[in-house]
């Protein structure tokens, strides 16, 4: 995983502070999910996240704090979608099954994610019964208003009997395959309202394919328009921003940082809009421990100044600590330093200049490249 950004070299803060949050709370899964609730340490979540302990006590106050808004994290993500499975449904009973599928679909896309709301959530001493309740009651409330007249059987109580039986064979089986337990969580679902007779119809049909994944298009759309009318742009902002689309957002905000870096105007009316609803967007679903390779990585401020020497040949280190942002000069020139000391660049001392970097590899450079720095 790469550092996080510091200092004044770094994007804006709330850019900064959406990813450490979500590395924040992806570490807080891994991590109880792997060692459970009552061995897991703050130290050992903000360790697992990279970041220090100061930021991890600006975001949570402890780890109970952490776990409570991890599993908010995944139920605002997960909820919504389920209730639009069962919507979308014309008969009460298929409803239930699109919506369990997708429930199950969501919980097979991390297994992490999903012990930590299943399996060691009830750990958590306070506030545990009562954030779960309020953050499924969209889902309660649309089963119930539906469900067959004469209904015996709350539906909060078949939700929580679906998530007791998930529970068991995740404590049982880490590694369960949780979608091919449909059979046998649609016949507890419908069995109290339909029937038993009723409720084996519907499981014996074939299950309807469901979109429980994470849907990158709009972030995808946010790349391609970054460079693009300000308009169009402007509009996928604001569908961003209704959804809490964190992903789409925070793809924006890096093109836009991009586009700073290489001295092209930025609307800023437009880049305050995508900070201040990045501030209140979610980030489940972002690639959060793969984001180097998906493409979605913040640069170090030492990949920052590789690839402003890459862009910009015969620069100057106070160049580079005017156009990227440093504080001081003495940052820039530990950084170049490092980096000269890897192969990656070297210095120059044409005529009239005090130095002047290259990237080793590029055209400018001369020919003992010890290293291309390719897409670094």
């Amino acid at each position: 995983m790469p550092t996080l950004p510091a200092g004044h070299g770094s994007l804006p803060t709330e850019a900064t502070r959406f990813l450490q949050r979500a590395r924040i709370l992806d570490a807080t899964a891994q991590t109880v999910a792997e060692d459970g609730y009552a061995a897991t340490s703050a130290d050992r979540i903000r360790r697992r996240a990279g970041v220090s302990s100061r930021t991890f006590y600006e975001h949570f106050t402890d780890k109970q704090d952490a776990v409570l808004w991890a599993f908010d994290a995944a139920a605002t993500f997960a909820v919504p979608r389920i209730v639009a499975a069962f919507a979308e449904q014309d008969v009460w009973a298929a409803g239930v099954d699109a919506a369990l599928q997708t429930y199950l679909a969501i919980m097979d896309c991390d297994r992490a994610w999903a012990v930590l709301c299943v399996v060691e959530l009830p750990g958590v001493a306070t506030g545990a019964g009562e954030r779960r309740d309020v953050l499924l009651a969209p889902l309660i409330a649309a089963l119930s208003a539906t469900q067959p007249r004469g209904a015996l059987v709350p539906a909060a109580d078949v939700v929580a009997a679906v998530d007791g039986v998930v529970r068991e064979r995740l404590l049982r089986d880490g590694d369960v395959d949780l979608q091919g337990l449909r059979p046998e969580l649609l016949a507890l679902a419908l069995s109290p309202y339909v029937g038993a007779e009723r409720a084996q119809g519907f499981i014996d049909r074939k299950p309807a394919a469901v979109a429980a994944s994470v849907d990158l298009t709009r972030a995808g759309r946010a790349a391609e328009l970054v460079d693009g009318p300000v308009d169009a742009l402007a509009a996928l902002v604001e569908e961003a921003v209704a959804q809490g689309d964190g992903p789409a957002l925070w793809r924006v905000v890096l093109g836009l940082h991009d586009r700073r870096a290489r001295g092209e105007a930025v609307p800023w009316r437009l880049e305050r809009r995508v900070l201040d609803g990045l501030a209140q967007a979610s980030f489940f679903g972002m690639p959060v421990r793969d984001m180097e390779a998906a493409g979605w990585g913040l640069p170090t401020p030492r990949e920052r100044v590789l690839r402003y020497v890459a862009a910009h040949p015969g620069c100057s280190g106070q160049e580079i600590r005017v156009a990227l942002g440093f504080a001081h000069l003495s940052q820039v020139s530990r950084m170049l330093q490092a980096l000269r000391d890897e192969g990656l660049v070297a210095r120059r001392a044409p005529r009239g200049r005090a130095n002047a970097w290259v990237a080793m590899g590029s055209e400018h450079s001369s020919g003992n490249t010890k290293r291309d720095i390719g897409g670094s």
